[in-house]
Protein backbone atom coordinates (compact mmCIF):
# COMPACT_ATOMS: atom_id res chain seq x y z
CA UNK A 1 0.00 0.00 0.00
CA UNK A 2 1.20 3.68 -0.75
CA UNK A 3 -0.74 5.75 0.77
CA UNK A 4 -1.51 10.09 -0.97
CA UNK A 5 -1.15 12.58 1.58
CA UNK A 6 -3.18 15.16 0.49
CA UNK A 7 -6.24 16.36 -2.43
CA UNK A 8 -2.96 18.36 -3.15
CA UNK A 9 -1.24 14.64 -3.49
CA UNK A 10 -3.71 13.07 -5.23
CA UNK A 11 -4.01 15.61 -7.96
CA UNK A 12 -0.15 15.77 -8.54
CA UNK A 13 -0.04 11.67 -8.62
CA UNK A 14 -2.82 11.99 -11.55
CA UNK A 15 -1.45 14.34 -13.76
CA UNK A 16 1.95 12.01 -13.49
CA UNK A 17 -0.32 9.16 -14.10
CA UNK A 18 -3.06 10.41 -16.36
CA UNK A 19 -3.50 12.96 -19.07
CA UNK A 20 -4.51 15.31 -16.62
CA UNK A 21 -6.92 14.97 -12.93
CA UNK A 22 -10.68 14.87 -13.57
CA UNK A 23 -12.78 16.05 -10.93
CA UNK A 24 -14.45 12.31 -10.54
CA UNK A 25 -10.87 10.97 -10.65
CA UNK A 26 -9.99 13.04 -7.70
CA UNK A 27 -13.24 12.63 -5.69
CA UNK A 28 -12.69 8.47 -6.14
CA UNK A 29 -9.05 8.65 -5.09
CA UNK A 30 -9.00 10.82 -2.71
CA UNK A 31 -11.50 8.55 -0.81
CA UNK A 32 -8.94 6.02 -0.13
CA UNK A 33 -5.49 7.65 -1.28
CA UNK A 34 -4.48 4.18 -2.21
CA UNK A 35 -1.99 4.83 -4.92
CA UNK A 36 -1.06 1.23 -5.43
CA UNK A 37 -4.64 -0.29 -5.11
CA UNK A 38 -5.00 2.81 -8.15
CA UNK A 39 -2.51 1.35 -9.76
CA UNK A 40 -3.67 -2.13 -9.84
CA UNK A 41 -7.85 -1.27 -10.55
CA UNK A 42 -6.18 0.70 -13.85
CA UNK A 43 -4.25 -2.03 -14.95
CA UNK A 44 -7.46 -4.31 -14.99
CA UNK A 45 -9.68 -1.96 -17.21
CA UNK A 46 -10.27 -2.31 -20.95
CA UNK A 47 -7.86 -0.83 -22.77
CA UNK A 48 -9.03 2.09 -24.84
CA UNK A 49 -8.53 1.41 -28.81
CA UNK A 50 -8.22 3.26 -31.59
CA UNK A 51 -8.34 1.33 -34.25
CA UNK A 52 -12.23 -0.62 -34.17
CA UNK A 53 -12.97 3.21 -34.45
CA UNK A 54 -10.86 3.75 -37.92
CA UNK A 55 -12.14 -0.05 -38.93
CA UNK A 56 -15.96 1.12 -38.76
CA UNK A 57 -15.34 3.75 -41.29
CA UNK A 58 -15.78 3.54 -45.26
CA UNK A 59 -12.68 6.70 -45.10
CA UNK A 60 -10.07 4.60 -43.47
CA UNK A 61 -7.37 6.66 -44.63
CA UNK A 62 -8.28 10.42 -43.18
CA UNK A 63 -6.04 11.01 -40.42
CA UNK A 64 -8.81 13.64 -39.20
CA UNK A 65 -10.71 10.15 -37.93
CA UNK A 66 -7.50 8.70 -36.27
CA UNK A 67 -6.78 12.21 -34.17
CA UNK A 68 -10.88 12.02 -33.46
CA UNK A 69 -10.61 8.64 -31.38
CA UNK A 70 -6.99 9.30 -29.88
CA UNK A 71 -9.14 12.87 -28.04
CA UNK A 72 -12.00 11.03 -27.36
CA UNK A 73 -10.29 8.24 -25.32
CA UNK A 74 -7.52 10.48 -24.17
CA UNK A 75 -10.63 12.66 -22.85
CA UNK A 76 -13.48 9.70 -22.31
CA UNK A 77 -11.37 6.41 -21.45
CA UNK A 78 -11.17 5.54 -17.80
CA UNK A 79 -8.18 3.19 -18.72
CA UNK A 80 -6.57 6.59 -17.38
CA UNK A 81 -2.53 5.28 -16.43
CA UNK A 82 -2.67 2.63 -19.45
CA UNK A 83 -3.35 6.04 -22.02
CA UNK A 84 -0.60 8.06 -19.97
CA UNK A 85 1.94 4.65 -20.50
CA UNK A 86 1.10 4.54 -23.93
CA UNK A 87 1.49 7.97 -25.00
CA UNK A 88 5.34 7.73 -23.06
CA UNK A 89 6.30 4.80 -24.99
CA UNK A 90 5.03 6.54 -28.25
CA UNK A 91 7.65 9.08 -27.50
CA UNK A 92 10.56 6.18 -27.75
CA UNK A 93 9.12 3.66 -30.31
CA UNK A 94 8.52 6.50 -32.53
CA UNK A 95 6.47 5.76 -35.98
CA UNK A 96 4.93 9.18 -37.49
CA UNK A 97 2.10 9.40 -40.15
CA UNK A 98 4.00 12.37 -41.89
CA UNK A 99 5.28 9.34 -43.48
CA UNK A 100 3.45 8.94 -47.18
CA UNK A 101 2.80 5.45 -46.56
CA UNK A 102 2.08 5.15 -43.22
CA UNK A 103 -0.26 8.37 -43.27
CA UNK A 104 -2.65 6.80 -45.96
CA UNK A 105 -2.70 3.84 -43.50
CA UNK A 106 -4.32 5.06 -40.61
CA UNK A 107 -5.73 1.84 -39.85
CA UNK A 108 -2.01 0.43 -39.58
CA UNK A 109 -0.98 3.49 -37.43
CA UNK A 110 -3.61 2.77 -34.94
CA UNK A 111 -2.92 -1.12 -34.98
CA UNK A 112 0.56 -0.18 -34.12
CA UNK A 113 -0.89 2.45 -31.07
CA UNK A 114 -3.18 0.10 -29.48
CA UNK A 115 -0.55 -2.65 -29.53
CA UNK A 116 1.54 -0.23 -27.48
CA UNK A 117 -0.99 0.06 -25.14
CA UNK A 118 -1.45 -3.67 -24.81
CA UNK A 119 2.40 -4.01 -24.15
CA UNK A 120 2.05 -0.81 -21.20
CA UNK A 121 2.03 -3.07 -18.38
CA UNK A 122 3.60 -6.04 -20.05
CA UNK A 123 7.41 -7.15 -20.94
CA UNK A 124 9.57 -5.09 -22.23
CA UNK A 125 10.98 -8.14 -24.45
CA UNK A 126 7.57 -8.75 -25.44
CA UNK A 127 7.68 -5.53 -26.65
CA UNK A 128 10.36 -5.35 -28.46
CA UNK A 129 9.57 -7.87 -30.83
CA UNK A 130 6.43 -6.71 -31.31
CA UNK A 131 7.66 -3.23 -32.34
CA UNK A 132 10.21 -4.97 -34.34
CA UNK A 133 8.14 -6.92 -36.48
CA UNK A 134 5.24 -4.49 -37.01
CA UNK A 135 5.02 -3.57 -40.72
CA UNK A 136 4.38 0.21 -39.71
CA UNK A 137 7.66 0.48 -38.05
CA UNK A 138 9.31 -1.63 -40.81
CA UNK A 139 8.00 1.21 -43.18
CA UNK A 140 9.32 3.78 -40.96
CA UNK A 141 12.75 2.43 -40.01
CA UNK A 142 12.91 0.54 -43.56
CA UNK A 143 13.86 -2.99 -42.34
CA UNK A 144 10.69 -4.07 -43.99
CA UNK A 145 12.12 -5.85 -47.16
CA UNK A 146 15.60 -5.56 -46.06
CA UNK A 147 17.26 -7.88 -48.31
CA UNK A 148 21.30 -9.22 -47.68
CA UNK A 149 24.00 -7.81 -49.54
CA UNK A 150 24.09 -8.94 -52.97
CA UNK A 151 27.22 -6.60 -54.46
CA UNK A 152 26.38 -7.60 -57.93
CA UNK A 153 23.41 -5.82 -57.34
CA UNK A 154 24.40 -2.78 -55.55
CA UNK A 155 22.37 -4.00 -52.40
CA UNK A 156 23.60 -3.84 -48.73
CA UNK A 157 21.19 -4.27 -45.58
CA UNK A 158 19.70 -1.14 -44.38
CA UNK A 159 20.96 0.08 -41.16
CA UNK A 160 18.29 2.34 -39.95
CA UNK A 161 16.51 0.52 -37.71
CA UNK A 162 19.63 -1.39 -36.58
CA UNK A 163 20.79 1.78 -35.41
CA UNK A 164 17.89 3.32 -33.61
CA UNK A 165 17.01 0.24 -32.31
CA UNK A 166 20.15 0.41 -29.59
CA UNK A 167 20.38 4.32 -30.44
CA UNK A 168 16.91 5.47 -29.16
CA UNK A 169 14.78 2.87 -28.35
CA UNK A 170 17.40 0.68 -25.82
CA UNK A 171 20.65 1.44 -24.63
CA UNK A 172 21.68 4.71 -25.86
CA UNK A 173 25.01 6.51 -27.25
CA UNK A 174 27.18 5.58 -24.32
CA UNK A 175 27.81 2.84 -21.76
CA UNK A 176 25.62 3.93 -18.66
CA UNK A 177 25.78 3.21 -14.65
CA UNK A 178 23.39 1.77 -13.25
CA UNK A 179 21.82 5.09 -12.23
CA UNK A 180 22.36 6.36 -15.75
CA UNK A 181 25.17 8.35 -15.70
CA UNK A 182 27.61 7.94 -18.70
CA UNK A 183 30.36 6.19 -18.43
CA UNK A 184 33.94 7.33 -18.98
CA UNK A 185 37.45 6.39 -20.13
CA UNK A 186 39.75 9.20 -19.82
CA UNK A 187 37.23 11.65 -19.62
CA UNK A 188 35.34 10.89 -22.31
CA UNK A 189 32.08 8.75 -22.66
CA UNK A 190 32.30 5.12 -23.65
CA UNK A 191 30.42 4.44 -26.94
CA UNK A 192 28.05 1.78 -26.44
CA UNK A 193 28.31 0.37 -30.29
CA UNK A 194 30.07 1.02 -33.17
CA UNK A 195 29.47 0.71 -36.68
CA UNK A 196 30.65 -2.99 -37.23
CA UNK A 197 27.76 -3.60 -34.73
CA UNK A 198 25.42 -1.75 -36.28
CA UNK A 199 26.52 -3.37 -39.58
CA UNK A 200 26.27 -6.88 -37.89
CA UNK A 201 22.35 -5.88 -36.44
CA UNK A 202 21.57 -4.59 -39.97
CA UNK A 203 22.11 -8.56 -41.34
CA UNK A 204 19.82 -9.52 -38.41
CA UNK A 205 17.36 -7.95 -40.16
CA UNK A 206 17.12 -9.11 -43.61
CA UNK A 207 14.81 -10.92 -44.78
CA UNK A 208 11.41 -9.73 -43.75
CA UNK A 209 8.59 -8.96 -45.78
CA UNK A 210 4.58 -8.40 -45.35
CA UNK A 211 2.86 -10.97 -44.11
CA UNK A 212 2.63 -13.91 -46.24
CA UNK A 213 4.34 -12.51 -49.15
CA UNK A 214 7.45 -13.85 -51.32
CA UNK A 215 8.09 -10.96 -53.83
CA UNK A 216 9.82 -8.18 -52.49
CA UNK A 217 9.30 -5.76 -55.20
CA UNK A 218 5.18 -6.34 -55.25
CA UNK A 219 3.17 -3.58 -54.41
CA UNK A 220 -0.20 -5.54 -53.99
CA UNK A 221 -0.30 -5.05 -50.78
CA UNK A 222 -3.75 -5.91 -48.95
CA UNK A 223 -5.03 -3.87 -46.29
CA UNK A 224 -4.18 -5.79 -43.51
CA UNK A 225 -0.95 -6.78 -44.64
CA UNK A 226 -0.01 -3.23 -42.85
CA UNK A 227 -0.36 -4.10 -39.23
CA UNK A 228 -0.13 -8.43 -39.39
CA UNK A 229 3.60 -9.12 -37.97
CA UNK A 230 6.15 -9.32 -40.68
CA UNK A 231 7.09 -12.72 -41.85
CA UNK A 232 10.41 -13.84 -43.04
CA UNK A 233 11.61 -14.66 -46.86
CA UNK A 234 14.93 -16.87 -45.42
CA UNK A 235 16.33 -16.43 -49.52
CA UNK A 236 16.67 -12.84 -48.34
CA UNK A 237 17.91 -13.20 -45.03
CA UNK A 238 21.88 -13.31 -44.47
CA UNK A 239 22.57 -16.28 -42.67
CA UNK A 240 26.19 -15.58 -41.94
CA UNK A 241 27.98 -15.19 -38.79
CA UNK A 242 27.13 -11.78 -36.72
CA UNK A 243 29.26 -10.78 -33.39
CA UNK A 244 26.72 -8.47 -31.50
CA UNK A 245 26.84 -6.34 -28.15
CA UNK A 246 29.36 -7.55 -25.74
CA UNK A 247 31.11 -9.65 -28.24
CA UNK A 248 28.50 -12.03 -28.48
CA UNK A 249 28.41 -14.12 -31.40
CA UNK A 250 25.40 -15.61 -33.74
CA UNK A 251 26.42 -18.42 -35.43
CA UNK A 252 26.07 -19.14 -39.13
CA UNK A 253 22.91 -21.07 -40.62
CA UNK A 254 20.14 -19.77 -38.33
CA UNK A 255 16.60 -18.57 -39.61
CA UNK A 256 15.80 -15.35 -40.26
CA UNK A 257 13.36 -15.50 -36.79
CA UNK A 258 16.57 -17.49 -35.08
CA UNK A 259 18.75 -14.53 -35.94
CA UNK A 260 15.73 -11.65 -34.32
CA UNK A 261 14.96 -13.62 -31.52
CA UNK A 262 18.52 -14.12 -30.50
CA UNK A 263 19.37 -10.22 -31.46
CA UNK A 264 16.84 -8.36 -29.59
CA UNK A 265 17.44 -10.76 -26.72
CA UNK A 266 21.25 -9.32 -26.77
CA UNK A 267 19.94 -6.12 -26.64
CA UNK A 268 17.32 -6.58 -23.55
CA UNK A 269 20.61 -8.52 -21.34
CA UNK A 270 22.41 -5.27 -21.91
CA UNK A 271 23.28 -3.26 -19.02
CA UNK A 272 22.26 -0.08 -19.68
CA UNK A 273 18.51 -0.54 -20.78
CA UNK A 274 17.77 -0.57 -17.20
CA UNK A 275 18.61 2.67 -16.75
CA UNK A 276 17.87 3.93 -20.57
CA UNK A 277 14.34 3.10 -20.56
CA UNK A 278 13.91 4.31 -16.51
CA UNK A 279 15.43 7.65 -17.29
CA UNK A 280 12.79 7.86 -20.51
CA UNK A 281 9.77 7.00 -18.90
CA UNK A 282 10.25 9.53 -15.45
CA UNK A 283 11.04 11.98 -18.17
CA UNK A 284 7.65 11.98 -20.04
CA UNK A 285 5.59 10.76 -16.23
CA UNK A 286 7.08 12.50 -13.83
CA UNK A 287 10.48 15.13 -13.83
CA UNK A 288 13.18 15.81 -16.60
CA UNK A 289 16.16 15.78 -14.68
CA UNK A 290 15.39 12.58 -12.35
CA UNK A 291 18.34 12.45 -9.58
CA UNK A 292 20.91 9.78 -10.38
CA UNK A 293 19.52 8.15 -7.38
CA UNK A 294 15.61 7.71 -8.74
CA UNK A 295 16.45 6.32 -12.14
CA UNK A 296 18.67 3.74 -10.15
CA UNK A 297 16.10 2.42 -7.68
CA UNK A 298 13.79 2.10 -10.89
CA UNK A 299 15.88 0.54 -13.35
CA UNK A 300 16.87 -2.12 -9.95
CA UNK A 301 12.94 -2.50 -10.65
CA UNK A 302 13.30 -2.89 -14.43
CA UNK A 303 16.41 -5.65 -13.87
CA UNK A 304 14.16 -7.62 -11.30
CA UNK A 305 10.62 -7.32 -10.22
CA UNK A 306 10.79 -8.64 -6.90
CA UNK A 307 10.16 -12.09 -8.64
CA UNK A 308 12.98 -12.76 -11.01
CA UNK A 309 11.35 -11.24 -13.75
CA UNK A 310 13.46 -8.70 -15.90
CA UNK A 311 11.83 -5.92 -17.99
CA UNK A 312 8.35 -6.09 -16.50
CA UNK A 313 6.87 -2.99 -17.28
CA UNK A 314 4.09 -2.38 -14.77
CA UNK A 315 6.08 -3.03 -11.76
CA UNK A 316 8.55 -0.34 -13.52
CA UNK A 317 6.23 1.89 -14.10
CA UNK A 318 4.71 1.60 -10.20
CA UNK A 319 7.93 2.05 -9.48
CA UNK A 320 8.15 5.63 -10.83
CA UNK A 321 5.31 6.61 -10.09
CA UNK A 322 5.72 5.77 -6.54
CA UNK A 323 9.17 6.68 -5.73
CA UNK A 324 10.08 8.97 -3.25
CA UNK A 325 11.00 11.16 -5.45
CA UNK A 326 7.85 11.29 -6.97
CA UNK A 327 5.64 11.05 -4.16
CA UNK A 328 7.67 13.29 -1.54
CA UNK A 329 8.11 17.30 -1.53
CA UNK A 330 11.07 17.32 -4.01
CA UNK A 331 8.58 20.02 -5.50
CA UNK A 332 9.09 22.12 -2.31
CA UNK A 333 12.32 21.86 -1.83
CA UNK A 334 14.04 21.48 -5.11
CA UNK A 335 12.76 24.44 -7.38
CA UNK A 336 13.90 22.41 -10.28
CA UNK A 337 11.92 19.41 -10.21
CA UNK A 338 9.15 18.49 -11.78
CA UNK A 339 8.92 19.20 -15.73
CA UNK A 340 7.55 21.49 -18.39
CA UNK A 341 4.36 19.94 -20.03
CA UNK A 342 4.10 19.08 -23.93
CA UNK A 343 1.51 21.25 -25.37
CA UNK A 344 -0.69 18.21 -25.99
CA UNK A 345 -0.42 17.30 -22.15
CA UNK A 346 -1.29 21.20 -21.15
CA UNK A 347 -4.41 20.97 -23.34
CA UNK A 348 -5.72 17.53 -22.00
CA UNK A 349 -5.23 18.52 -18.37
CA UNK A 350 -7.20 22.16 -18.83
CA UNK A 351 -9.96 19.77 -21.13
CA UNK A 352 -10.50 17.03 -18.00
CA UNK A 353 -10.29 19.50 -14.93
CA UNK A 354 -13.17 21.44 -16.74
CA UNK A 355 -15.46 17.86 -18.32
CA UNK A 356 -14.91 18.81 -21.29
CA UNK A 357 -18.08 17.90 -23.45
CA UNK A 358 -18.17 17.37 -27.33
CA UNK A 359 -19.09 20.35 -29.81
CA UNK A 360 -22.73 20.97 -29.98
CA UNK A 361 -23.27 19.84 -33.47
CA UNK A 362 -24.97 16.81 -34.93
CA UNK A 363 -21.75 15.23 -35.17
CA UNK A 364 -19.76 15.79 -32.16
CA UNK A 365 -16.19 16.44 -32.64
CA UNK A 366 -13.23 17.57 -30.17
CA UNK A 367 -12.51 20.16 -32.06
CA UNK A 368 -10.29 23.17 -30.86
CA UNK A 369 -9.57 26.29 -33.04
CA UNK A 370 -10.58 25.53 -36.49
CA UNK A 371 -13.45 22.70 -37.26
CA UNK A 372 -11.32 19.95 -37.54
CA UNK A 373 -8.28 18.33 -35.68
CA UNK A 374 -6.22 18.22 -38.06
CA UNK A 375 -5.11 22.04 -37.28
CA UNK A 376 -3.55 21.45 -33.65
CA UNK A 377 -0.44 20.73 -34.73
CA UNK A 378 -0.29 24.16 -36.41
CA UNK A 379 -1.64 25.72 -32.78
CA UNK A 380 0.26 23.75 -29.95
CA UNK A 381 2.71 22.49 -32.32
CA UNK A 382 2.24 18.68 -32.16
CA UNK A 383 -0.13 16.12 -32.59
CA UNK A 384 0.10 12.41 -31.80
CA UNK A 385 1.60 10.13 -33.43
CA UNK A 386 3.22 13.28 -35.56
CA UNK A 387 6.74 13.53 -34.69
CA UNK A 388 9.25 15.29 -37.91
CA UNK A 389 11.53 12.56 -37.42
CA UNK A 390 11.90 9.32 -35.02
CA UNK A 391 14.27 11.43 -32.46
CA UNK A 392 10.39 12.58 -31.26
CA UNK A 393 8.55 15.46 -31.29
CA UNK A 394 11.77 16.81 -28.24
CA UNK A 395 15.41 15.50 -27.84
CA UNK A 396 15.68 13.92 -24.46
CA UNK A 397 18.60 15.85 -23.36
CA UNK A 398 17.58 18.63 -24.98
CA UNK A 399 18.76 22.29 -22.83
CA UNK A 400 17.53 25.71 -23.85
CA UNK A 401 20.87 28.24 -23.99
CA UNK A 402 21.79 29.09 -20.83
CA UNK A 403 21.11 26.23 -19.00
CA UNK A 404 22.54 22.72 -18.33
CA UNK A 405 19.04 21.34 -17.77
CA UNK A 406 17.19 19.01 -19.56
CA UNK A 407 14.09 20.75 -20.39
CA UNK A 408 12.87 18.68 -23.91
CA UNK A 409 9.58 20.03 -24.12
CA UNK A 410 11.04 23.54 -24.47
CA UNK A 411 12.71 21.92 -28.16
CA UNK A 412 9.08 22.84 -29.80
CA UNK A 413 7.74 26.05 -27.96
CA UNK A 414 7.96 29.07 -29.69
CA UNK A 415 6.46 32.17 -29.91
CA UNK A 416 4.28 31.12 -32.74
CA UNK A 417 2.69 28.38 -30.57
CA UNK A 418 2.79 29.53 -27.26
CA UNK A 419 0.63 33.03 -28.23
CA UNK A 420 -1.60 30.38 -30.61
CA UNK A 421 -2.38 28.63 -27.84
CA UNK A 422 -3.15 30.72 -25.33
CA UNK A 423 -5.70 33.00 -27.90
CA UNK A 424 -6.98 29.08 -27.77
CA UNK A 425 -7.52 28.80 -24.28
CA UNK A 426 -8.61 32.45 -24.36
CA UNK A 427 -11.46 31.61 -26.75
CA UNK A 428 -12.19 28.43 -24.87
CA UNK A 429 -12.34 30.50 -21.20
CA UNK A 430 -14.32 33.67 -22.09
CA UNK A 431 -16.55 31.33 -24.79
CA UNK A 432 -16.57 28.36 -25.28
CA UNK A 433 -18.24 27.09 -21.97
CA UNK A 434 -21.70 25.80 -21.00
CA UNK A 435 -22.56 29.25 -19.10
CA UNK A 436 -21.68 31.64 -21.86
CA UNK A 437 -24.40 31.60 -24.01
CA UNK A 438 -21.99 32.24 -26.79
CA UNK A 439 -20.14 28.36 -27.46
CA UNK A 440 -19.96 28.33 -31.09
CA UNK A 441 -21.46 25.28 -32.92
CA UNK A 442 -17.98 23.46 -33.62
CA UNK A 443 -15.10 23.99 -30.96
CA UNK A 444 -15.91 21.87 -27.72
CA UNK A 445 -17.57 23.40 -24.30
CA UNK A 446 -16.02 23.40 -21.03
CA UNK A 447 -18.55 23.39 -17.63
CA UNK A 448 -17.10 26.13 -15.11
CA UNK A 449 -20.75 25.56 -13.13
CA UNK A 450 -18.39 24.39 -9.74
CA UNK A 451 -15.47 27.89 -9.99
CA UNK A 452 -18.88 29.99 -11.11
CA UNK A 453 -20.57 28.53 -7.54
CA UNK A 454 -17.41 29.28 -5.65
CA UNK A 455 -16.66 32.63 -7.32
CA UNK A 456 -18.64 34.76 -4.15
CA UNK A 457 -15.73 33.91 -2.06
CA UNK A 458 -12.62 34.52 -3.80
CA UNK A 459 -10.05 32.80 -1.76
CA UNK A 460 -12.58 29.69 -2.24
CA UNK A 461 -12.61 29.85 -5.53
CA UNK A 462 -8.43 30.73 -5.65
CA UNK A 463 -7.75 27.36 -3.22
CA UNK A 464 -9.98 25.29 -5.42
CA UNK A 465 -7.81 26.42 -8.47
CA UNK A 466 -4.70 25.85 -6.67
CA UNK A 467 -5.69 22.35 -6.30
CA UNK A 468 -6.88 21.24 -9.24
CA UNK A 469 -4.91 22.88 -11.88
CA UNK A 470 -1.52 23.28 -9.81
CA UNK A 471 -1.49 20.07 -6.95
CA UNK A 472 -1.22 22.54 -4.27
CA UNK A 473 1.71 24.57 -6.06
CA UNK A 474 0.14 27.49 -7.34
CA UNK A 475 2.45 30.34 -7.23
CA UNK A 476 1.77 33.14 -4.97
CA UNK A 477 1.86 35.44 -7.87
CA UNK A 478 -1.03 33.74 -9.85
CA UNK A 479 -2.79 33.91 -6.30
CA UNK A 480 -2.17 37.29 -6.00
CA UNK A 481 -2.87 38.23 -9.02
CA UNK A 482 -6.72 36.85 -9.29
CA UNK A 483 -7.08 38.83 -5.61
CA UNK A 484 -5.90 42.63 -6.99
CA UNK A 485 -7.50 41.69 -10.59
CA UNK A 486 -11.01 40.30 -9.32
CA UNK A 487 -11.80 41.73 -5.83
CA UNK A 488 -13.71 44.57 -6.84
CA UNK A 489 -15.97 42.67 -9.14
CA UNK A 490 -19.70 42.38 -7.53
CA UNK A 491 -20.80 38.66 -6.45
CA UNK A 492 -23.74 38.81 -8.64
CA UNK A 493 -24.83 36.30 -11.14
CA UNK A 494 -23.08 37.91 -14.03
CA UNK A 495 -19.97 39.06 -11.80
CA UNK A 496 -19.68 35.62 -10.08
CA UNK A 497 -19.20 34.24 -13.47
CA UNK A 498 -16.88 36.80 -14.35
CA UNK A 499 -14.93 36.06 -11.59
CA UNK A 500 -14.72 32.55 -12.47
CA UNK A 501 -13.60 33.01 -15.65
CA UNK A 502 -11.25 35.40 -15.07
CA UNK A 503 -9.40 33.23 -12.48
CA UNK A 504 -9.24 30.22 -14.45
CA UNK A 505 -8.00 32.15 -17.82
CA UNK A 506 -4.83 33.55 -15.22
CA UNK A 507 -3.87 30.36 -14.27
CA UNK A 508 -3.86 28.55 -17.66
CA UNK A 509 -2.45 31.16 -19.10
CA UNK A 510 0.20 31.77 -16.93
CA UNK A 511 4.09 30.32 -16.91
CA UNK A 512 3.25 28.22 -13.75
CA UNK A 513 0.61 25.89 -16.17
CA UNK A 514 2.93 25.12 -18.19
CA UNK A 515 4.91 23.13 -15.81
CA UNK A 516 4.16 19.81 -14.33
CA UNK A 517 5.54 19.91 -10.31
Amino acid sequence: MSLLTSTDDVVRFLNQATFGARPDEIERLDASRDASAWIDDQWRRPQSETMPFIESLESQGNRQNRHEIWWRNAIDGDDHLRQRVQFALSEVFVVSDLDYVIGNNQAAICHYYDMLGRFADGNFRDLMTEVALHPIMGIYLSHLRNQRADPERNIRPDENFARELMQLFTIGLYELEPDGTERTRGGEPIPAFDLPIIEAFARVFTGWNYNGLESMTSNNIAGDLYWLPMTPVEEFHDSQAKTLLSGVTLPAGRSAREDLDAALDNIFCHPNVGPFIARSLIQRLVTSNPSPAYVCRVAKVFGNNGSGVRGDLAAVVSAILLDPEARGEQYVVNPLFGKVKEPLLRLLQFWRAFDVQPAPTTAPNYVIYADHLLSIDDTLGQAPLRANSVFNFFAPKYSPAGTTLALPEMQILTEANLASTNDMFHDMVFTDNLQSGDARPTPSVIDFSTEIDLAGDLDELTGHLNTLLFGGTMPEAVSTAIGQHLSAIPTDADGRYLRATEAIFICVASPAFMVQR
